[in-house]
């Protein structure tokens, strides 16, 4: 980047070619804003064909001017630009600054809340069923729904099963008198098959009772106490 170069010793004098190689040194320190040794400069302003003995004698007139600084570090210096010869911004160049920095961030923030809103959409949708899982979902909420519709008809129309107050009287007195009866028999039995059981000591009362071919109440999938709390609830009532 610093193609210009500097101009041959000749006709113009080494006054030309100082001055060339200050400009490109203290402008390479300018841009760089960074401590750099002899060797670095002339590293890269070889394509400007500035030799090292030129770097040399820049560095000490531009120290002298006090345009740059010169720091020692046991044997070798480096060189940066004096602070206080930098220009200073003005109130107006801080305040356009500090508004294009409010500016910045304003647009990062929204960048951000519209990248999260991006990928809040992203997710619902790998959530969302397909077309062919939403037909399934309301072919089989359909189907339900017929299945609803013609009972609840059933219920409220002449279809519906209706039975009469005398009807409901006399099977809810023949529930008692049957639960009566189970509970009964139920209590003869167990009284007998304890006592079979006292008399047979080794006998496995589980094998026992398949070899008999006997069946309990669970057994048949049913309990007394289910008919027997529905009688003493009195959950039984005339449709």
């Amino acid at each position: 980047h610093h193609a210009a170069g500097v101009p041959r010793e000749g006709a113009a004098g080494g006054g030309a070619m100082t001055a060339a190689a200050q400009k490109l040194v203290f402008n390479l320190l300018r841009e760089r804003n960074a401590p750099l040794n002899v060797q670095l400069l002339t590293d890269n302003l070889q394509s400007a064909k500035v030799k090292k003995s030129q770097v040399l004698k820049s560095v000490g007139a531009l120290v002298s001017k006090g345009k740059i600084t010169e720091k020692e570090y046991g044997k070798s210096k480096i060189y940066f630009l004096c602070q206080d010869t930098l220009e200073k911004p003005s109130k107006e160049e801080i305040a356009k600054l500090n508004a294009k920095a409010d500016k910045l961030k304003q647009n990062l923030d929204e960048e951000r809340t519209s990248l999260s809103s991006i990928k809040k959409e992203l997710n619902a949708l790998k959530h969302q069923m397909t077309d062919e899982q939403i037909l399934e979902k309301t072919k089989a909420l359909n189907e339900a729904n017929k299945e609803k519709s013609a009972k609840l008809s059933k219920l409220q129309g002449k279809e519906a099963d209706t039975i009469s107050k005398e009807k409901f009287s006399e099977t809810k007195n023949l529930l008692q008198q049957n639960v009566v009866l189970w509970k009964k028999y139920k209590g003869i039995f167990l009284d007998i098959w304890n006592t079979l059981l006292e008399s047979m000591e080794t006998a496995k009362e589980s094998k026992l009772r398949v070899d008999i071919g006997i069946e309990r109440d669970e057994d048949v999938g049913t309990l007394y106490s289910t008919y027997a709390d529905l009688i003493k609830k009195r959950k039984l009532a005339p449709m």
